[in-house]
């Protein structure tokens, strides 16, 4: 299994939100628009016992079986080796890939305080260098605001945790896979867009208790800076690049081959002879001695052809940041 950051996004640089009208098909079903914003996982800060200066970041996957941390949350959290490494672990594409490390016991501190008993969740995971990439740094007072003013709307007196202004920004350090699900956030509020908020059973870094999961227009911005794309996008990507390499080899046919055939400096006797040609190239340009149009066998400066030869390049649909004329 392969952990890593993922998103949804329309056009090149930033996303905007379609509200398309619903169609019916031809067998007569509603189709539900698309969702086009970009989302959030579940994240949630946990403090690090044995610093109190840092904390670690917890993501909730309900696709991974167990649970994981990193060489950082080995180094932050105290752990008990309960299988020593190496571990072998199967991936996608029918690979394997060989981890140092085994299996670790550590704890995680519960919010819970009923009754006055403070506690702790017990966790056993794979010890991985990286569980995953840098994920982006995502803002979330915009979207929490907009859940707890539809709590308020639906009950005055319905008042969320508060949630931290910002999650993300580092690679995941502690991943709670589903075989701990009672430990995961509690479902509060769900809006129609599938925007929804949680309350944290782990004791969070901060005291802020609420997570965020689902889909935002306000993480549109980090998510294209994080250059997250799409499989839409990739194969749109891959489409566009394969056409600029047909047009490209058309602009420089033969070209390449033709130039193989000179080198960058001639023998002395070379130019001597030349220089006693005197009246210039028979034939060809005088860039690469190619059979070129006419205008340029004959030496000839050719304002239109330079045209022509620019808007061939231009139309790729490329970017020059620089040209010499």
């Amino acid at each position: 299994m392969m952990w890593g950051p993922e998103a949804y996004q329309v056009g090149w640089d930033v996303e905007e939100t379609i509200e398309a009208e619903f169609v019916v098909d031809e067998q007569g079903y509603q189709l539900v628009p698309d969702v086009t914003s970009p989302a959030i996982y579940l994240m949630q800060t946990l403090p690090a016992e044995r610093d109190p200066t840092k904390t670690l970041l917890c993501f909730y996957d309900s696709g991974c079986n167990s649970a994981g941390i990193s060489d950082r949350a080995y180094e932050l959290l105290t752990c008990e080796t309960i299988r020593a490494g190496p571990t072998v672990l199967g991936v996608a594409g029918g690979k394997t890939i060989t981890v140092p490390h085994g299996e670790e016991r550590f704890y995680l501190k519960l919010a819970d305080t009923t009754g006055g008993t403070k506690s702790k969740a017990t966790v056993m995971g794979l010890r991985i260098p990286h569980v995953t990439s840098e994920f982006p740094m995502l803002q979330l007072q915009q979207a929490w605001d907009e859940l707890q003013a539809e709590a308020w709307r639906r009950d005055k007196h319905f008042s969320l945790p508060k949630v931290d202004a910002r999650i993300g920004g580092t690679g995941v350090d502690v991943i709670i896979g589903i075989k701990y699900l009672k430990h995961y956030p509690e479902l509060l509020l769900t809006l129609p867009s599938g925007l929804s908020v949680y309350k944290a059973k782990l004791l969070s870094a901060s005291g802020n208790q609420a997570v965020l999961g689902g889909p935002h227009a306000a993480w549109v911005f980090a998510h294209a800076q994080a250059q997250l794309i799409s499989p839409r996008l990739y194969l749109t990507s891959e489409a566009r690049a394969w056409y600029v390499e047909q047009n490209w080899v058309e602009i420089n046919s033969g070209k390449l081959s033709r130039l193989e055939m000179f080198t960058m400096e001639e023998p002395e006797s070379d130019c001597k002879k030349t220089a006693a040609a005197g009246d210039g190239p028979a034939g060809g340009c005088d860039h690469c001695h190619c059979q070129e149009e006419t205008g340029h066998a004959t030496g000839l400066y050719s304002a239109a052809k330079d045209e022509k030869d620019y808007w061939k390049v231009e139309n790729l649909g490329t970017e020059a940041t620089y040209r010499f004329f």
